[in-house]
This record gives C-alpha cells, sequence and structure tokens, in this order.
C-alpha cells in the first residue's frame, strides 16, 4: 500500500476545485465569450462582422452559452497536478528555510525564492501542460492572435505572476502556515479571476468590444484581428492558478500554440481545424455523436446535462475531501 503525504490528496483536490469553479466563472461573467464550437443554427445566422449588439442577439435564443468542456476539463486536471507540485514546494520550502512565520529574514527568504526558483518554473510548465493538452484534444485556439515566441510568452505570464502575487506571497508567508497554503493561493486566484470578469463585462458591454476568448473574426481582411488588437486589449495580468481563466489574459496561450504544431509531423494545423463539436466529423458509435447532435438540436438540454456533471465531479471531490480530513482527524486521536 503506497502511503501518501498528508495533505497531497487535500491540496491537489483543493486546486482542482478552485481551478473548475474558477473557470465556470470566468466563462459565465463574460457574456462576451462563446464556446469554442458553436452550434450549427447559429453559425448560419452570423453576420461577416460579430458585433456586441449581433452576439447578444444569437445568445438571447438560447439563454447563456454552453460552457467550454474541454478548457473547464483541461484547467481541473492541470489542477491535480499544480496541487501536487505546490504541495511538495511549501513542504520543502518550510522544511529548508524554517517554520517561523515571525520572522522577517526566513519570510524574504520564502518570498524570494517563491518569486526566482518556483514561479520561472511553473510559467514553464504551465504553458507546456496547456499546449499539451490542446494537442491532445484536437483544439485550436483563434487563428487572429498574434503568436509570439515561447520566451516571449514565458516572460509575459512571469511578469504577470509577479505583478499581482508578490504583495501577497508576502502576506500568505506571514500568516498561513503550509497546510493552508494552497487554498490561501487557490481562494486569490479565484477572488481575482471574478472581479477581472465582471470588470471584463461592464467594459466589453459599454464599449462594444468582440470577446477576447475567442474573437470570431471572419475571412475579411477588413476585421483582421490585428485591427482588432485594440479593441480585445488585455485587463489585467495572469495570476499563477487561472493565467488564462480570464478572458483578457487568455491571448498568452495562443501565442505559445507555435511550440504544438513541431510535436507530430503529419498537418497538425489541418487536424486541429475539425470543430470538436461538429457532427459530421464525429464517429457515430460515439458518446461525443450524441452529445455533438444534442447540442445542434436542443442547446439548453445539453447545457444542463454538462452542469450536472460538473457539479457530480464536484461532489465527488467534496466526498473524497472530507473523508481525507476525516481519517487525519482521527490518525491524530
Amino acid at each position: 500500500m503506497i502511503l501518501l503525504p498528508p495533505g497531497l490528496i487535500t491540496d491537489s483536490l483543493t486546486c482542482a476545485t478552485i481551478n473548475t469553479i474558477s473557470d465556470l466563472c470566468a466563462q459565465r461573467l463574460a457574456p462576451l465569450s462563446v464556446p469554442l464550437s458553436v452550434p450549427l443554427s447559429m453559425e448560419q445566422t452570423m453576420n461577416t462582422t460579430l458585433t456586441t449588439s449581433s452576439l447578444s442577439t444569437m445568445l438571447s435564443s438560447s439563454s447563456l452559452p454552453l460552457p467550454d468542456i474541454q478548457r473547464t476539463f483541461t484547467y481541473l486536471t492541470f489542477g491535480l497536478f499544480d496541487g501536487c507540485v505546490s504541495h511538495y514546494w511549501f513542504s520543502q520550502l518550510d522544511a529548508t528555510v524554517g517554520y517561523d512565520m515571525t520572522s522577517p529574514v526566513q519570510i524574504a527568504e520564502k518570498v524570494l525564492l517563491d518569486a526566482t526558483v518556483y514561479t520561472p518554473i511553473w510559467c514553464a510548465w504551465f504553458l507546456l501542460f496547456m499546449e499539451g493538452t490542446k494537442a491532445v484534444l484536437k483544439r485550436r485556439e483563434d487563428e487572429g492572435e498574434n503568436k509570439g515566441t515561447f520566451g516571449e510568452t514565458w516572460l509575459e505570464l512571469y511578469k504577470g505572476n509577479l505583478g499581482f502575487f508578490l504583495p501577497l506571497t508576502s502576506l500568505i508567508y506571514s500568516f498561513v502556515d503550509v497546510e493552508g497554503r494552497v487554498l490561501a493561493f487557490g481562494l486569490a486566484s479565484l477572488l481575482y479571476t471574478t472581479v477581472l470578469s465582471l470588470w471584463n463585462a461592464e467594459r466589453g458591454g459599454d464599449e462594444g468590444d468582440v470577446g477576447d476568448v475567442l474573437c470570431l473574426v471572419p475571412d475579411d481582411d477588413s476585421v483582421s484581428a490585428g485591427e482588432n488588437k485594440e479593441e480585445c486589449s488585455p485587463i489585467g495580468v495572469p495570476t499563477r492558478s487561472t493565467a488564462m481563466f480570464n478572458p483578457g489574459v487568455r491571448r498568452i496561450g495562443v501565442r505559445a500554440k507555435w511550440g504544438v504544431r513541431k510535436l507530430s509531423k503529419f498537418d497538425l494545423d489541418e487536424f486541429l481545424d475539425t470543430p470538436f463539436f461538429e457532427p459530421d466529423k464525429v464517429s457515430d458509435k460515439s458518446p461525443m455523436k450524441w452529445f455533438a447532435d444534442l447540442l445542434v438540436d436542443d442547446y439548453e438540454k445539453a447545457e444542463i446535462i454538462y452542469v450536472g456533471a460538473i457539479f457530480a465531479v464536484l461532489i465527488g471531490v467534496g466526498q473524497a475531501w472530507l473523508r481525507e480530513e476525516y481519517h487525519n482527524h482521527i490518525n491524530l486521536m
């Protein structure tokens, strides 16, 4: 029997749960965000240019858009690994530097090591994980985004982490013990995501900006993504657990997509061009075929099924969490 370190499962599930909630909040609070694959009936009614008014009209008949299943699953999966890595990092950091949360020297050392050792590595593996997952799930982001080198993307993500988390890191290392740090960072990320999503939704509604999550730019040079770049402006900096939850900063992952194309010899561009939910591209015997048809024929029912599945996952996570806490409590008695 494998004995896991105390709190490892809790931190992993904590991070995964917060990632899931953060992503769902970001999608729901950003009315200009749309699914990667729009139902065919909607595609047929789109004009050449997707404006705020046309998008509002398109969504009015189907309430809110269906959450992006692949995106949520990606962040949930990343959270499971991120929670484990963070658990070991915080544990080893305290074991190396010390456990005194009242020592200014120890706090300064932890903040410095977090900013110069952990955060740079985290940014790199975050980008690699996201891009690798997209390749496996046969996804692609909007081609209208500008693509930079991995170094440029990493640097932007790293600066965003420092800008938002450096002040919070000092407070967390000063007042939160090692067992609660994953939760503390996760809640900070959740708050950040919610506030930015609300702000972006209000700003986009007032100014009529096209959503940054998926700027549906037609094949028309007059509305190229380059010209829309100013309208799809960034709204803040990415954070450790929610670097691409918010529409305004998801362009980071898009620009890192250059590395995915080098993973295979076949035409990955053409492979990724196939929408995940396009009914005629899915096997007739696949469960995804049934859901793809449902997505087109009964949009609201598909949304209910998806949200129900998410709640089922969260309930399972909560039960596992409570079981581990119960066993830890019994062991301490």
